[in-house]
């Protein structure tokens, strides 16, 4: 069974919000940058468009108050899963 989110506003009244998608990945990737906790609250971005060794480039990497680091790639379209990982 599909499942559908809604975004609401609430100002002086309620009011539904239409989604669109993004128009750019790098638009996603400056938003998610400035401000991280939208995705997690102990997350801190230390890097954006990071190179690998394996000279490619991760969009966002990040870390939690452990010290792990969380890799966030972003893909406009859908990818198999083969290729992100």
């Amino acid at each position: 069974m599909p499942v559908e989110f809604g975004l609401w506003r609430i100002d002086p009244s309620l009011k539904k919000i239409e989604l669109s998608a993004f128009d750019l990945e790098e638009r996603l990737e400056e938003i998610l940058n400035s401000d991280i906790s939208m995705v997690h609250p102990n997350w801190m971005v230390i890097g954006r468009q990071v190179r690998t060794a394996f000279d490619k480039f991760v969009d966002l990497l990040c870390m939690d108050r452990d010290g792990n680091l969380i890799v966030i790639e972003l893909k406009r379209k859908s990818m198999e899963r083969e290729v992100i990982a």
